[in-house]
């Protein structure tokens, strides 16, 4: 079963070696590797290719999306995108070497008792600026109030089949913010088969300093969550 692996890159070339190390690290093939460069003014689309130079046994295709939101480019690494399953990952955070496999060998054994799934969430672990870490909330029971009060299904905890979330019109390229949180919401509105990964933690979310997509707080972001809370209440 091939996964694509799909992960947005804008002015990243200090930091996303490390991301791209943990996914070539994967003890999973066949694997596909979706770099999108949203345009960056530094020396990250030297970096992509360099990686796609050094690993040719790899699947890498790296393409490019001008319109400058993570949830464009997202979209245009999902259009290159020919795995079964999708996972969508960030620039700046790292994989355990097990991850994919594990949401294969979780697919398989649904696949066999005849309970195809669309939709697996994961564990992920925070980090934060002063090197502390924390478990990131888990639930396997309503997941639907546990994203909208966790974020379950921020961009790095799931993957999902692809055929699933095309049928769910993909990410909203307007949203500068809390994208991932309004996605995740329509995904379970269109009540997906969800299954969950067990065991220690695979994702790391770097909550590490200023630079970090993730952020490190709300305040200074205020207004975005609540336009976003207002798409969602209005559909």
């Amino acid at each position: 079963m091939e996964v694509s692996i799909i992960i947005p890159v804008y002015n990243r070339a200090n930091v996303v070696q490390a991301t791209l190390e943990s996914v070539l690290a994967q003890t999973h093939r066949p694997l596909q590797v979706v770099l999108v460069d949203n345009c960056s003014t530094d020396d990250t689309l030297q970096v992509l290719e360099t990686f796609r130079k050094e690993h040719p046994s790899l699947n890498i295709v790296i393409t490019q999306e001008e319109h400058h939101t993570a949830g464009a480019a997202r979209n245009r690494g999902f259009e290159e995108a020919t795995g079964e399953w999708v996972l969508f990952f960030d620039s700046d955070d790292q994989m355990e070497p097990g991850l994919v496999a594990s949401y294969v060998k979780k697919i398989e054994r649904a696949n066999k008792r005849g309970k195809a799934l669309d939709l697996i969430s994961a564990r992920s672990t925070l980090v934060f600026p002063d090197g502390s870490k924390r478990q990131a909330p888990f639930h396997k029971r309503d997941l639907f109030a546990n994203h909208i009060l966790h974020g379950q299904l921020a961009t790095q905890r799931y993957a999902v089949r692809r055929e699933f979330f095309a049928s769910t019109d993909g990410w909203n390229i307007n949203l500068p913010g809390w994208n991932d949180w309004e996605l995740g919401l329509r995904l379970l509105l269109a009540r997906p088969h969800v299954a969950y990964l067990g065991g220690k933690s695979q994702v790391i979310i770097n909550h590490n300093g200023a630079d970090s997509i993730t952020g490190t707080e709300f305040h200074s972001r205020r207004g975005q969550w609540e336009h976003v809370i207002d798409i969602m209440i209005n559909e």
